[in-house]
This record gives structure tokens, C-alpha cells and sequence, in this order.
């Protein structure tokens, strides 16, 4: 894929990508072993936009487009049915946004929520591929916390020095008396 910046925080950006999947498989229910192959190739275009604040709040949306093929070879049906091919496709909406809740010292708390809906289907081919269509949905929320440990850090130190002048005076104090 490439991303391009534009102006006022904004990016755009196509991914492309190719799967292709090949399954090997035995089947013996019928008292005699049947071997067999099945294959899945697609292809898809994700075009995007994202948005990013100045503060860090950061928006983006994309949509996916990908068609392809499933391939069946069945030894045992060969001879009647040939190779089973049949189309498949693939459509994708998702939109996501985050942004940061709370700052408190070295402290952070950002939020991030994200959905997708995914439909894939197979068309039916007339022979041994039964159509197919499958969807998805999800939404996710997450809250993330994380410090500056530069910050933290030096806390820790000015600590760690305190504590040791503390010590090496109460040693003194001891050791005079």
C-alpha cells in the first residue's frame, strides 16, 4: 500500500493485497480413501482516509472491494464433474477515531473505538459448490494507560537520593552518639 498526506491533518492511502490459501485433504467415511485439493486465491483494494489532530485525536474510514475464486479437486469426482471452480467476493466497511481523556503528570489515559461489517460470498456453481454468504460485524472499545518514563524516571531518582541522604544522616546520628 501508500499513504499520501494532504493538508490539515489528512491522509489517504490504498492497500492491495492477495491471499491464496491450498488445502490438501483425505477423506475415508466411505470405507475408501478419497484425496482431494481445495484452493482460494482473492484479491482486494482498501481505500482510506484517516484524520490526526494537532492534540492527538485521530479519525479514519475505509472500504475494501475483492473478488476471487474457490477451486475444488475431488479424485473421486473428477471424471463426472472435472475441476469445481466457483466466485467468490469480499466487501469491508470500517471507521475508527481515538483520542486522549486524561493527562495527569506523567500519566496518560486514551480511549480507542473501532467497527467493521465484512461480507464474503461464494456463488454457487451448479455441480458441488453450494453458494455461500457469511457476514461480520464487530465493535471493539479500549482504554489504554501509559506514562512518560522520563518523568517517572526522575521521580524515582530524586527518591532514591532523598531516601539515601535520609539514610546516610540517620547512620551519622547513630554512629555519634
Amino acid at each position: 500500500g501508500a499513504d499520501v498526506a494532504l493538508d490539515s491533518g489528512f491522509t489517504s492511502g490504498l492497500g492491495v493485497s492477495w491471499y491464496e490459501s491450498l488445502v490438501g485433504y483425505e477423506d475415508r467415511s466411505e470405507g475408501e480413501m478419497v484425496k482431494g485439493v481445495h484452493r482460494s486465491r482473492l484479491a482486494s483494494v482498501q481505500p482510506y482516509l484517516g484524520w490526526s489532530s494537532a492534540h492527538g485525536s485521530r479519525l479514519w474510514a475505509s472500504v475494501g472491494y475483492g473478488t476471487g475464486e474457490i477451486e475444488i479437486v475431488d479424485e473421486a469426482l473428477l471424471e463426472r464433474y472435472g475441476r469445481q471452480k466457483s466466485d467468490s467476493e469480499l466487501m469491508a466497511v470500517a471507521a475508527g477515531g481515538a483520542t486522549r481523556l486524561l493527562t495527569a503528570g506523567a500519566v496518560r489515559l486514551d480511549v480507542k473505538g473501532e467497527g467493521h461489517v465484512t461480507r464474503y460470498a461464494v456463488d454457487e456453481n451448479g455441480a458441488l459448490i453450494e453458494g455461500l454468504s457469511v457476514e461480520t460485524r464487530r465493535v471493539r472499545m479500549t482504554a489504554q494507560g501509559s506514562r512518560d518514563q522520563q518523568k517517572i524516571n526522575f521521580v524515582l531518582f530524586l527518591r532514591r537520593r532523598i531516601w539515601q541522604k535520609r539514610r546516610i544522616e540517620s547512620k551519622n546520628c547513630t554512629a555519634s552518639r
